[in-house]
């Protein structure tokens, strides 16, 4: 879906083979835009491109390292490494981005450290959340499995929880845990400090399930309710949008098995990345082949990526002129160097204007634009 509910494309059928699915329960996204879901019912891991190609595929039904029974949740970190909510298994396993095991951490049980079908994981600055869905609590360790804290227990109250099915991290390390069980999202602290409770009233009378946040803290929560439910609850197969203080935003989705439509949504996973980063990429990379240079550039730093709100000063440029928002430029072709990548001077108009940064190139054409655009395109999938 794009940010404001429509839906860009959909991939996947009923089976068992390469690229198809049985009761998909998580999707997490690597940094390229590749997705990794958990294959529930084929007890496997596929990791699809942006267009839906299938690549990469791993895992057997079974207890060994690199096998699982029922994965649910699944989260890639700051490297590439996938964690896998083994749920069937009471454990989270760890890979790399081939779907090489690496190590693995929880046995059953309700002690520290312990797990009990847990349904959702996160990870984010070297540490890794866990709905410990069985137990009612949420567990957090290091990137290698060492226990570190946690909180919750069960009940109905603030901090409590019946069955927490969605969690998910910002980049300040606050955690948001869906509840399905008593239909609420909570916000705590890395150390477990309640931040912010939302009920059912809050939510629109739904029961959120999965759960994701974006860079600016807007809640994305999925509604999977019972085939048995009334008519009316049963057609809430939707996403919500909340903003960071809880109020509705946006609702999209709905019942059905069309493009858009949706049956027991589970998993979800947002991304503002692209086109920010792979935009100010590819413009400026061609814009420095037209000159004569350019070949070989590697893709931009994470600080290429800027939020939408740099943008909209580009807007009114004319037809055959390009333009990108970017913390970084590439160096002057006067240095008889390969262009590379660097941040602006510290005294230049970019520092002056808090890394809000606007580019524009002049494209020798109305046609050399929309080469432009449609090699952008290509290369920025999302």
């Amino acid at each position: 879906y794009s940010e404001a509910g429509a839906s860009t494309g959909a991939w996947g059928q009923v089976g068992s083979g390469s690229g198809q699915l049985r009761s998909p329960m998580g999707v997490a996204l690597f940094a390229n835009g590749d997705l990794a879901v958990t294959d529930t019912n084929n007890h496997r891991v596929q990791v699809f491109d942006a267009t839906g190609k299938p690549g990469v595929t791993f895992g057997t039904r079974g207890t060994g390292d690199g096998q699982f029974e029922g994965p649910q949740g699944v989260a890639t970190d700051a490297d590439g490494n996938l964690y896998v909510a083994d749920t069937g298994n009471n454990r989270i396993q760890k890979f790399d981005r081939t779907g090489k095991f690496l190590v693995k951490f929880g046995t059953s049980g309700s002690g520290d450290g312990q797990l009990f079908r847990p349904g959702a994981v996160a990870a984010v600055n070297r540490s890794v959340y866990v709905a410990d869905t069985g137990n009612a609590r949420v567990q957090r360790f290091d990137t290698n499995g060492v226990y570190l804290n946690q909180w919750g227990t069960k009940g109905a109250g603030p901090s409590q929880f019946t069955s927490p099915t969605g969690i998910a991290v910002d980049s300040g390390g606050n955690a948001y845990v869906a509840d399905a069980g008593n239909a609420t999202i909570q916000r705590f602290s890395s150390d477990g400090s309640l931040l912010l409770r939302l009920t059912a009233g809050d939510l629109g009378g739904g029961t959120p399930y999965g759960l994701a946040v974006d860079r600016s803290a807007n809640i994305y929560f999925s509604e999977r309710t019972s085939a048995s439910a009334d008519a009316a609850t049963a057609a809430r197969q939707r996403v919500m949008k909340l903003d960071a203080t809880g109020k509705q935003a946006n609702v999209f989705g709905g019942a059905g098995s069309a493009q858009g439509l949706l049956n027991g949504p589970a998993g979800l996973a947002v991304t503002d990345r692209c086109p920010h980063g792979l935009q100010a990429w590819v413009t400026a990379r061609l814009a420095a082949e037209a000159e004569g240079e350019g070949d070989g550039q590697p893709p931009p730093p994470a600080s290429a990526c800027l939020p939408r709100r740099c943008r909209p000063p580009c807007r009114r440029s004319p037809p055959t002129r390009l333009c990108i928002c970017s913390s970084v430029v590439p160096t002057s072709r006067r240095s008889n160097a390969p262009s590379r990548w660097r941040m602006p001077k510290s005294g230049s108009r970019a520092r002056r204007t808090s890394r809000r940064w606007c580019c524009r190139r002049t494209a020798r054409s109305e046609e050399h634009t929309s080469e432009l655009q449609s090699r952008l395109h290509l290369v920025c999938r999302l």
